[in-house]
């Protein structure tokens, strides 16, 4: 790989941001571009330099990631989307992929499984 793997998060926790880039900062090739903690700032980010994937939290008090994935993908349709969730229920991982996403995944897995995801 030429240029490392850019990566936005887009979560209104900033503890949970903090720590999601600790951990990204040890995966190989990988580099967070950018921090969100609402729509504004996420789209602001993706305007000024689309990255190569969006981990986005599936409920920010102004945008849902259904709703989000389908704007991002519709305008950036190269950017792929990574939804966090707190529930592990099956409906999310369904309705999340429905939607374009690349995938999804609890929150509680990210230590161990998010090299794995991206």
């Amino acid at each position: 790989m030429d240029r490392p793997y850019s990566i936005v998060l887009a979560d209104d926790h900033v503890r949970f941001r903090r720590e999601m880039r600790k951990i990204m900062e040890e995966i190989p090739d990988i580099k967070v571009t950018g921090e969100a903690g609402n729509r504004h700032e996420l789209f602001a980010l993706l305007e000024e330099s689309p990255p190569e994937m969006v981990i986005l939290d599936l409920s920010m008090p102004d945008l849902r990631a259904w709703e989000g994935t389908q704007l991002i993908k519709l305008q950036y349709p190269d950017i792929k989307v990574l939804i966090m969730t707190m529930d592990q229920e099956k409906e999310y991982l369904c309705h999340g992929l429905a939607v374009g996403a690349a995938g999804v995944l609890p929150k509680q897995y990210v230590a161990g499984q998010i090299s794995r995801a991206i």
